[in-house]
């Protein structure tokens, strides 16, 4: 009996042990389970931030997108804005330079009319005088050289030296000579003429014309009377030999 009765406590006690351990367990588990839940609540209030947060970085993404494109927009009409004031500027540079060579043309130009003007008054001056030497030396019986005598200065040919001889023949504007091409003479040889008698004189000059073998034509440049037969002709003049 008191071994049975032994057996009873030891089963009771074992039974009470286990029951604590089972209720202890179940405890556990429940916490396990509460915490499980709880950590469930809040991974979906995290995954609810999260889907939050992904809408709310998308719209930010969007908006950074936005700004970017606004931005590099700003950046061409900036870029085209500098471009405009750097034709601008150009243009009024272009503007002035042309402004001033517009003034300055127009100075130039009243330079040149003022110029002008001097220069008529002063051919007016010169025509006056002209007339005046033209009376002049008609007066004192004195050719006048022709347009074509006044071309052909500067082209001279100085004659050879030693060649000399006399007018043949004088008819108007015109004289013709003993000497010609056999004796070195060219066209635009200027000779001397004088005359020997009744008394030395000198006559002027005259500038050949044309040659042949034996002979020239000659016309007057610088006279002081009229050319006469049987004057002398000659590189120099030779008045008083």
């Amino acid at each position: 009996m008191a071994g049975e009765r032994k057996k009873a406590a030891e089963a009771e006690t074992k039974y009470s042990e286990e029951k604590t351990r089972a209720e202890a367990k179940a405890k556990e588990a429940q916490a396990y389970q509460d915490q499980a839940g709880t950590e469930k609540r809040q991974r979906e209030s995290l995954a609810a931030e999260l889907l939050k947060l992904n809408a709310s970085f998308a719209k930010v993404s969007k908006n950074v997108t936005e700004l970017d494109l606004a931005l590099n927009e700003a950046r061409v009409r900036e870029s085209e804005a500098r471009q405009l004031r750097d034709q601008r500027k150009e243009l009024i540079d272009q503007a002035t330079k042309l402004t001033q060579q517009l003034t300055d043309t127009k100075d130039a130009l009243a330079q040149r009319n003022n110029e002008v003007e001097i220069l008529k008054d002063r051919n007016q001056q010169l025509a006056v005088r002209s007339k005046l030497i033209e009376r002049w030396l008609t007066s004192k019986q004195i050719s006048i050289p022709d347009e074509g005598d006044l071309a052909s200065i500067g082209v001279d040919t100085p004659p050879p030296p030693e060649v000399e001889g006399i007018v043949r023949r004088s008819e108007g504007k015109y004289v013709e000579l003993s000497i010609g091409e056999n004796d070195g003479l060219r066209p635009n040889h200027i000779l001397h003429v004088w005359r020997l008698r009744p008394q030395p004189k000198y006559v002027g000059t005259v500038r050949v014309v044309s040659t042949e073998a034996a002979k020239a034509v000659a016309r007057p440049v610088s006279t002081t009377g009229p050319i006469l037969d049987g004057d002398k002709v000659g590189p120099t003049p030779l008045v008083n030999r």
